[in-house]
């Protein structure tokens, strides 16, 4: 299933665009598996997925048409 996510962030950085289009499979999890081979930088950030502007858990579905977005850690101040 093609994908199209939007990143922020260090994450847009590393991806080299606030906009990408992968193939993926069906959950967060698999998602953070794609991403990990795709762009090594990721393997080991923390990161959140939001599908549908919700954070999502590694067990959640994505499913064709959903918006996804690669979410940096936040921090205050």
């Amino acid at each position: 299933m093609k994908i199209t996510i939007q990143a922020f962030g260090k994450i847009e950085e590393i991806i080299g665009d606030s906009d990408c289009t992968l193939n993926s499979g069906d959950t967060v999890k698999a998602l953070y598996n794609q991403l990990a081979i795709q762009f090594p930088a990721l393997a080991n950030m923390m990161y959140a997925v939001a599908i549908n502007n919700k954070i999502a858990n590694p067990s959640s579905e994505i499913k064709e048409g959903d918006s996804i977005a690669l979410l940096p850690p936040f921090s205050g101040g």
